[in-house]
């Protein structure tokens, strides 16, 4: 159970999981729009998109899209793990966590 959990949106903690405690952890929030795409425990890929000021990532193929990201947001890796999949009025949300 991470520490992020009934939080929304994204953020950096350190994991509690036994196999990997102390291991800096981040929670990404991405915007799919069909249900059934991906599910929690699915391991995924993201693609880094650029803008001029900023960078959005996709997880793929083509599943669902991230919000824009300035510089020091950034993510270092791009393989991470579903944690979680809600549905709200505006479609589905998919939050995935990233080792950092």
């Amino acid at each position: 159970m991470s520490a992020l959990q009934g939080q929304q949106g994204r953020g950096i903690w350190k994991s509690e999981e036994p196999q990997q405690k102390g291991i800096d952890m981040r929670r990404m929030e991405f915007k799919m729009e069909r249900e059934g795409l991906v599910k929690p425990g699915d391991k995924i890929h993201v693609t880094e998109g650029v803008l001029p000021s900023s960078w959005y990532y996709t997880i793929e193929p083509a599943v669902a899209m991230s919000a824009n990201f300035g510089n020091r947001e950034r993510l270092k890796v791009f393989d991470g793990v579903v944690a979680e999949v809600r549905t709200d009025d505006s479609g589905f949300t998919v939050f995935a966590d990233f080792e950092e």
